[in-house]
């Protein structure tokens, strides 16, 4: 081999090392950002215990907490004066979890749930969005604020056998 082709084939196998060494460095800088924050995330959600709030709300609990509020009743569904509907258990023919946020940390929680009640002669669809505040082993229930209260025409089985 010649000495221009032995010069040349060394220099390509220089700039490849060079090459894989800067592809080290930028890869493990990405990681390491990435790495970083992941763990500020972490910093800012608070312990372990407020962010398991979130996948722990059973839909008896959340039911048992409904169980006696207004459902209230828009004024084009309240005709003659009738009164907000009270939430009984066996009404409640739907309760989903739609969504959950706690703002900049805080351990204050806002969940989101759609509802469809049976109120008997008439059945209703109502999205409810429910505070809660976990304070050491308890779980506070700070309010309930039910909106778009609305009459269902048909409900149908979504998954049917």
């Amino acid at each position: 081999m010649s000495d221009a082709a032995n010069n040349s084939a060394r220099g390509r196998l220089i700039y490849g090392i060079l090459g894989a060494a800067a592809g080290l460095v930028v890869g493990a800088g990405l990681a390491s950002v990435v790495w970083l924050v992941y763990l500020r995330s972490l910093e800012r959600r608070g312990d372990d215990q407020a962010a398991d709030v979130l996948a722990h709300l059973s839909t008896e609990e959340v039911l048992d907490y409904l169980v006696g509020k207004p459902l209230p009743l828009p004024d084009n569904l309240n005709g003659a004066g009738k009164p907000a509907t009270i939430i009984q258990r066996d009404g409640v023919k739907q309760l989903t979890w739609e969504s959950a946020m706690s703002l900049g940390g805080s351990r204050l929680e806002h969940h989101h749930y759609a509802l469809l009640y049976d109120a008997g002669e008439t059945r209703y669809f109502a999205e409810i969005d429910i505070d809660v505040r976990q304070v050491g082993e308890k779980r506070a229930y700070l309010g309930a604020r039910i909106s778009n209260v609305r009459k269902v025409e048909k409900i149908v089985d979504a998954n049917p056998k």
